[in-house]
Formats: C-alpha cells, structure tokens, sequence
C-alpha cells in the first residue's frame, strides 16, 4: 500500500481438493468483498479482487477484511455442501467483519485491540 491513491490492489484466492467446493467457496469470499466495496472476478476456482484509487484510511480497512477473510475462509469447503451454513457463515462473516471496523475485539484476534479505522465507506 501506498500514498498512491490510483494504485491497484489485487487478492487471489484458490486452493482446496474438491472443485466444486472450492469454487462455492470462492464465490462465497467474492460476495463478502463485494459488500466491502471490491471488484471482484471468479475464473473456475480463482476469485481477483481489487480496489482501485482509494484514500489509505480505506485501504487500510480493506486489508484488515482481507487479513479476516484469509484465517477464517481456508476451511469453508466443509460449509459450502449445505446451503443453510453457507447462509449462516456468510452472516457470521459480515457481523465479524463490521465488529473488526468499528475497533471491537474478536476472539480471532486474541483479544489484541484494533484501532477503529476513520473512513469505512463502501463506494
């Protein structure tokens, strides 16, 4: 990251023995971002994501939900074979990730306290 604001941020995900759970999964994590303002792109059980010419107050946010997304999405494929947890994870995922922007501290984060990020916008 840098002061630069028209740089281009880019997330491969891939990875996983079952292909059409780790495409669900991909598709799973493309979702998340898109709520939090990526463009995001999925070829086969690929998934880019980017965010182009952004203030660092966001970026920063964003590279706290990919540094989320990257600990709790490795073991999704176990989820992805029933509808209702993917449902229900998706969910947990946005409550988790709105709770790391707003400061508060989660478990996964060994109760290390995060500073609030000031600029949260999605577009």
């Amino acid at each position: 990251m840098s002061d630069r604001r028209g740089e281009l941020h880019q997330f491969p995900v891939k990875g996983g023995r079952d292909f059409e759970r780790r495409v669900r999964r991909v598709v799973f994590v493309k979702e998340v971002l898109e709520e939090y303002g990526f463009r995001a792109s999925v070829r086969e059980d690929n998934l880019l994501a980017r965010i182009e010419d952004r203030d660092e107050a966001f970026m920063k946010s964003r590279l706290r939900i990919l540094g989320f997304m990257t600990i709790h999405t490795r073991q999704l494929d176990m989820v992805m074979a029933n509808p209702a947890s993917y449902q229900r994870y998706q969910e947990k995922i946005h409550q988790d990730i709105r709770e790391l922007l707003q400061g508060k501290c989660l478990k996964c984060l060994k109760c290390a306290k995060v500073p609030k990020v000031e600029n949260q916008e999605t577009e």
